[in-house]
């Protein structure tokens, strides 16, 4: 068997049968006096050469998969989704308020940084000045995502600025959110194609998935003429 399209899509061979079927063409080449155990040079070679083929195949494959949205990863779903009129969900920064006091008048500048207990860089965006005092200033995670603190763990200038006494933050971190995974995105994707439909949960749920800032979401609705106690929901 060789790599072909069939009705059922792209069908491969296995390592084990490109292995085998080269065995067949070197006894055929050479005869069957030809020693092919794996610890033999020539048994050596058409495992490297067994294993070449299957690595392309399984490209090929993969390559294949990459055009079903039901199957693509990364930046091939990225680029399938469009023709559903829907992108990625963007990973937010998680935010936190922190207490900074000072001996004098300062400006801390955009990028100045903290860093908390588990190591984990906290910046500023914007330039503050800050008086004489306790201060609260917003900061960001450097890095994007689920990222969180504690209380009282952001105690550390990754920036020493002169006049900044100490800094602390009194509350934990709200926590951002990570990139939608591949696997969220092939689910929404796939009930985003009921946008247009005349199903009220259907529509309802493809639109509401689709808005920014939601991260989960579940339509509900009782069809019937009696009260749903399970789901508290009125008949129709």
């Amino acid at each position: 068997m060789t790599i072909e399209f069939t009705e059922n899509g792209l069908s491969i061979r296995t390592l084990t049968e490109i292995n085998q079927e080269l065995q067949a063409e070197y006894r055929s080449i050479y005869g069957n006096d030809i020693n092919l155990e794996s610890s033999t040079p020539d048994g050596q070679r058409v495992g490297i050469e067994a294993k070449a083929i299957a690595d392309i195949e399984e490209t090929v494959l993969n390559l294949y998969n990459q055009m079903d949205a039901d199957l693509a990863i990364g930046e091939w779903l990225n680029k399938l989704i469009k023709f559903a009129g829907i992108a990625r969900k963007a990973a937010t920064q998680s935010t936190v308020d922190v207490e900074i006091t000072t001996d004098s008048n300062l400006t801390l500048p955009t990028g100045y940084t903290l860093i908390d207990d588990l190591n984990q860089e906290w910046i500023t965006t914007t330039e503050n000045i800050l008086t004489t005092g306790v201060n609260t200033i917003s900061f960001v995670s450097k890095i994007f995502g689920s990222i969180s603190a504690d209380a009282n763990t952001i105690t550390t200038q990754g920036d020493v600025v002169l006049g900044v006494v100490s800094v602390t933050n009194p509350a934990n971190a709200i926590i951002g959110v990570d990139e939608e995974t591949d696997g969220e995105l092939r689910v929404r994707r796939a009930k985003s194609v009921e946008r247009p439909a005349y199903s009220t949960v259907g529509g309802l749920f493809a639109r509401l998935a689709d808005l920014d800032g939601v991260s989960d979401v579940s339509v509900k609705e009782n069809d019937t003429n009696v009260y749903d106690a399970t789901r508290d929901i009125n008949p129709h």
